[in-house]
């Protein structure tokens, strides 16, 4: 028995995994945030290393992603990861927009480390799930996940 392709809602799913790959990016972008935090915050160049390594430490530990998608799959580590990456992005927000009135060097670590809890795991869902629905170009859709997924640096 001959099993056909949908070849359309592949494409559709490459699609939306090259639209994720740029949400992803944005991890990159921290750097955007630090003139911000040196001139309104007062935050030396060691404080702003201390906050964006902590990100990346959390960020090192994402193998959590790939066991949760081992166990529940995309459906629900997608949202998930999506909800802590916005949320982190959202504390920040809140705190330059003076929302939260208390700032610290351990808050935005914090708010960091639960942007780069979620992203990753968004990562992980997109690039498994397209690699599962391209056996045969698996290194192609890599290739292309990971070029969108730079475009934040």
């Amino acid at each position: 028995m001959v099993q056909l392709v949908d070849d359309l809602f592949r494409m559709r799913m490459l699609i939306a995994g090259i639209y994720l790959g740029l949400g992803i990016s944005s991890l990159y972008g921290f750097s955007i945030f630090t003139d911000h935090l040196r001139h309104k915050y007062g935050y030396s160049q060691s404080d702003i290393t201390t906050i964006s390594t902590v990100g990346i430490c959390v960020a090192f530990c994402g193998f959590h992603a790939g066991v949760l998608y081992d166990y529940v799959g995309p459906t629900v580590l997608l949202p998930l990861g999506g909800l802590f990456g916005c949320l982190g992005f959202f504390l920040f927000g809140m705190t330059f927009d003076g929302t939260i009135t208390t700032s610290s060097v351990a808050r935005f670590a914090l708010y960091q480390g639960i942007t780069c809890l979620g992203l990753p795991a968004m990562d992980v869902s997109s690039i498994m799930s397209l690699m599962l629905q391209f056996p045969l170009e698996r290194g192609y859709v890599v290739l292309i996940m990971k070029t969108f997924n730079g475009l934040g640096t």
